[in-house]
């Protein structure tokens, strides 16, 4: 009933123009329609359903991109854009076979983490195959990957807090709300919605920024919430990205990484436990909600040793180590430790500069980029499917516009 109101709200104006897209991006319709079922059937039915949204991506690219790869122009800028992607293959590759051979090293792990970063990376490449050329100037196609992408999202998010709200009583706790994150509404949908409402803000989307915002208020992520605030007093202070020096930007979120990762080192080997006891009066892993000991098991067996401090343990070895050391399947909750102690400095510096070569493109994409490496600081949004292909799905919007506006027509991507 709540998709069926959203719908007939938001999009009521447009549905007479559902039938005309459908035809024209028939690839992009069924990718999201199997996307739902994905989650609706994880829920319902088998919970390993959830692999099934893996799956699609993977037979989608080998039905529509495999065999047009040989015609792909890599000169392209879209796909130039991937240089550092591939450079940080090789490496956690060649590191992977390394270890393989000569260290204790979980492959089945590798493969898991492999497969979750390659299989989001499909995703970027199937967009340019998913898109047409539309023949109706009055419909801006580009803007409705955008716009359906968001209606996915949003149904997603609607099933799972409607789930939750049924299968346990509701209780609102405005301390738990807000200190604990504990909501019916709680999701990892929170991250990409995150990102439509900074998208949907920018193009100033009335509608669709306040029901962006208040899904993301409802979810009750903090790290989300900060990460927004922040990208506002960035948008604020920044007037235009052409008065920004590329290097120079990719330098200093390359340095705030670094600092990030050797502050979190030096908390987990006890540095700052007299100053937090001292002016607390509070233990360091109670601030930390446990963290702290998983990071001390981590980060003091590699100490001193370079070939771990710059190739990392190997892709996978921190869910492995984390998991063994709690006793139960969990993952390190920051994408920047896991890529430092899995990829090593190496790793970690050649993934924060592709990215943010990746969002170069104009202010907003720059912005949705920091937005991004925030979330990497506290969560684990890299191998998050949901969070990476929006990421994705948006720096091809602002490609796809960047070339209507250099060339000053709809000259749009092709493979050939």
């Amino acid at each position: 009933a709540l998709i069926i109101v959203y719908l007939f709200i938001f999009y009521k104006s447009k549905m007479k123009n559902l039938v005309v897209i459908f035809g024209r991006f028939p690839i992009y319709f069924w990718f999201l329609i199997l996307y739902m079922i994905s989650y609706i059937g994880s829920s319902l039915v088998l919970h390993e359903f959830r692999y099934f949204k893996y799956v699609i991506t993977f037979l989608f690219f080998f039905v529509f991109v495999l065999p047009t790869f040989q015609s792909i122009k890599f000169s392209n800028t879209y796909y130039k854009r991937l240089e550092f992607f591939w450079v940080f293959i090789v490496l956690i590759l060649l590191t992977g076979i390394s270890y393989f051979l000569v260290d204790s090293f979980d492959p089945v792990q590798f493969v898991k983490d492999f497969s979750f970063i390659a299989i989001s990376i499909m995703f970027y490449f199937l967009l340019p195959i998913m898109y047409k050329q539309g023949q109706d100037r009055k419909i801006n196609y580009s803007y409705m990957f955008i716009r359906f992408g968001f209606i996915t999202i949003s149904i997603i998010f609607l099933f799972i807090s409607a789930k939750n709200i049924l299968m346990s009583p509701f209780q609102f706790n405005l301390f738990r709300f807000l200190i604990d994150s504990q909501s019916p509404f709680e999701t990892t949908m929170a991250f990409p919605m995150g990102m439509f409402v900074i998208f949907f803000s920018y193009y100033n989307k009335k509608a669709l920024f306040w029901t962006s915002l208040i899904f993301t208020l409802l979810s009750s992520k903090r790290i989300v919430i900060l990460a927004l605030i922040l990208i506002y007093i960035i948008n604020r202070l920044t007037p235009s990205i052409r008065s920004l020096n590329k290097q120079a930007v990719i330098l200093i979120a390359v340095i705030i990484n670094l600092i990030f990762v050797y502050i979190i080192i030096q908390f987990s080997l006890s540095k700052y436990d007299p100053f937090i006891e001292q002016y607390l009066g509070l233990s360091a892993d109670y601030i930390s909600m446990g963290r702290k000991s998983i990071y001390e098991n981590l980060f003091s067996r590699d100490e001193g040793n370079w070939v771990k401090f710059f190739f990392g343990n190997g892709l996978g070895t921190s869910y492995v180590e984390t998991t063994n050391f709690l006793e139960k399947e969990e993952n390190l909750h920051s994408d920047v430790l896991k890529l430092f102690f899995d990829t090593g400095l190496l790793g970690l510096v050649i993934w924060i500069v592709f990215i943010y070569k990746l969002g170069f493109i104009n202010k907003i994409a720059f912005l949705l980029t920091i937005y991004l490496n925030i979330l990497y600081l506290t969560d684990n949004v890299l191998i998050y499917y949901d969070t990476m292909i929006v990421y994705y799905l948006m720096i091809f919007f602002f490609h796809i516009r960047r070339t209507e506006i250099i060339q000053g027509s709809k000259q749009l991507l092709t493979t050939n």
